[in-house]
């Protein structure tokens, strides 16, 4: 599981980032899959608590990120199982 939450992570990188030659997210995701408190009071705005767990700003955002998941997730599964 570990894994498939890293490969979901980085292809959704790509994809958010590709239009900044995958330097940095773009600003139509930002605003619209970015967890932004003002917005989140907006009913139909729920969805954000999910989209932004796989938002990230720039590659070293990501590759941390991914490396400690990678770390906490492996010791997870260790564990509790694959999933």
């Amino acid at each position: 599981m570990t894994v498939l939450l890293m490969i979901a992570n980085v292809v959704i990188y790509l994809l958010t980032t590709y239009d900044k030659a995958f330097t940095s997210i773009s600003d139509y995701w930002v605003s619209n899959a970015a967890l932004i408190p003002v917005i989140l009071l907006e009913p139909s705005e729920w969805y954000r608590f999910l989209t932004s767990m796989f938002l990230h700003g720039d590659i070293f955002h990501i590759f941390f990120n991914m490396y400690f998941l990678y770390l906490f997730g492996k010791e997870i599964e260790d564990v509790l199982g694959p999933g």
